[in-house]
């Protein structure tokens, strides 16, 4: 990271220096070199400064010829603790920096010290009876001889106010007519103007501090020092007291003025702001009444959705007391039918044996037929067996939600089958026990098979004459109660008369019946039964696994 470069000029080292010879003749530094830089090593200059200015601010006792670092930096200490006392602001500036003769440092704690004088002077030399700072003293000393001159010009600063020269021309030619002329005002070039008013300050005695560079950019601190050293040698005003104290007078109230004007433009500005957060308020207090409204509508929507579902346990509650009474009762079935197995399979055996016994053809193959269909029984039981072992281990299962709209109106499958025209019922031979012949048995036996396009969907298996035209089916089986099994090859060949080894049945206690369905294919005839188990466990099921 690169140093920061100070810069001075020699205008400013030889107007500080010759203000030191004044203030301390004895210190005799050449302007012209560098000289002050090594004398301020061994720190007696400044502390004679600080002294002839404000005798006894100094605590110590200068060390005037200083043999040693020590002694040196007793006077750089005491140096730096009088600049202090007299108002100077001394900041990163110690003892080492002046016992090192840096420059931009030495001319820092030098300016401060020179500045004080300058404007002690002015204090002392002015004849204003006013407790004015003497800052103010010189602007109000510049804008008096400006008045004076027909200058319409108030200067209220050092810097860019006399960058013109125009000021500081007619000051010169107010306080000294005959060697300052207003030739000046007649240059263009800044430049030039400023090194000619600097000529005429020279006239006078007074071209200290500044060079032309320096009134052209504005430098204030050295303009300060000019204008001071301008008035310590012209500090008469003449008999205006009054007049300056009524022109300060209105400039205070100029000022007070300029703050009250800049409060109200405050004020406006937070009238406006108020005003602006008003309305904002209203819009957001609007926003909040809907707001409120909403959610007092989303309460009413909650109660009326909490009184619906109050129903809706109601009726959970409602069907799990008939699933439990289903549930005993299907629980009765099964123990019976499982005992009627046992039956038919012992009785199977007694044909089988007969069978060996019997000489007569025709009451051999009488016996043949009723054995086929007491095994064709047998796999009907085991089929009903096994649905009712499935029904009652889907006790166990938690309700699922109910469907909602948007997946009642999914097809979850849709596909040709071929499925029976109507229904009989066929009584088994005498050989069959009391149950068999109670039971009411779907049979292909003078039926017809018709081809229908099928669409699972929601709760219903639909089916259509024409898959083109599915506005309305021809009919539909609701799955609520709906029980599902795969029928065997042998049982499937019995209910379809040969037609396939893939059927399937559908049995609904709504319409106490039940359908005979076979498919194309086995994996066809699996895709459809699980598509309709999936459907049962996704609506229907209220406790155990879903039929199947």
């Amino acid at each position: 990271m690169s140093k920061a470069k100070h810069f001075y000029t020699e205008e400013e080292k030889r107007g500080l220096v010759e203000f030191l010879n004044t203030e301390v003749p004895e210190a005799k530094v050449d302007p012209q070199t560098d000289e002050v830089f090594e004398r301020a090593k061994m720190g007696v200059l400044f502390c004679q400064l600080i002294e002839a200015l404000e005798p006894g601010t100094l605590t110590g006792q200068i060390k005037f010829s200083p043999k040693t670092p020590f002694e040196c930096n007793h006077n750089h200490i005491l140096c730096i603790e009088g600049a202090k006392k007299i108002g100077c602001k001394v900041i990163n500036i110690g003892a080492s920096d002046l016992r090192d003769g840096t420059p931009h440092l030495v001319l820092g704690i030098f300016w401060q010290i020179v500045r004080h004088g300058l404007l002690k002077k002015v204090k002392q030399l002015s004849d204003i009876n006013l407790d004015l700072p003497p800052e103010q003293i010189l602007l109000m000393w510049i804008n008096h001889h400006l008045k004076t001159a027909g200058v319409k010009r108030v200067v209220t600063n050092f810097g860019s106010d006399l960058m013109d020269g125009e000021v500081l021309t007619h000051v010169l030619h107010q306080v000294d007519p005959e060697n300052c002329s207003l030739a000046p005002l007649d240059i263009a070039d800044l430049e030039n103007r400023a090194e000619t008013i600097l000529e005429n300050a020279d006239k006078t005695g007074c071209r200290k501090f500044v060079n032309a560079s320096d009134i052209v950019q504005g430098n204030a601190r050295m303009n300060l020092a000019f204008v001071a050293t301008i008035f310590s040698k012209f500090p008469n005003i003449g008999d205006t007291n009054k007049e300056l104290a009524l022109e300060n007078e209105l400039q205070k109230l100029r000022e007070e003025n300029q703050k009250l004007n800049q409060v109200n433009s405050e004020l406006t500005g937070s009238l406006n702001n108020l005003k602006q957060q008003l309305d904002d308020t209203k819009t957001s207090h609007n926003n909040l009444e809907e707001s409120l409204n909403d959610v007092k509508q989303q309460l009413d929507d909650t109660k009326t959705s909490h009184d619906n579902l109050k129903v809706s346990l109601n009726d959970v509650k409602q069907q799990l007391d008939d699933t439990l009474n289903a549930h005993s009762k299907l629980k009765e079935d099964h123990d019976q039918l499982q005992r009627d197995y046992i039956d038919v399979n012992e009785q199977r055996d007694n044909l089988e044996q007969e069978k060996d016994k019997l000489s007569n053809p025709v009451s051999h193959k009488e016996c043949e037929e009723a054995l086929a269909k007491a095994n064709a029984e047998i796999e009907l039981l085991k089929a009903r067996i096994l649905e009712l072992e499935n029904l009652l281990q889907s006790q166990t299962t938690p309700i699922n939600p109910p469907p909602t709209s948007k997946t009642l109106n999914v097809i979850i499958r849709q596909g040709w089958l071929s499925k029976e025209s109507g229904r009989a019922t066929i009584a088994l031979p005498k050989i069959s026990f009391s149950l068999i012949r109670r039971a009411s048995v779907s049979s292909g036996i003078g039926k017809q098979f018709q081809r229908r396009w099928f669409i699972l969907k929601g709760e219903f298996l639909s089916y259509y004459k024409d898959p083109s035209n599915v506005s309305k089916p021809n009919g539909a089986i609701y799955l609520r109660s709906a029980r599902v099994f795969e029928l065997t090859k042998e049982a499937s060949l019995v209910k379809t008369q040969q037609q396939s080894e893939f059927a399937f049945e559908l049995t609904t206690d709504e319409e106490n019946r039940t359908y005979v369905i076979y498919a194309s294919s086995f994996d066809d005839r699996r895709a459809w039964t699980e598509a309709i188990k999936q459907v049962k466990a996704t609506h229907f099921t209220l406790y155990g696994k879903p039929p199947k």
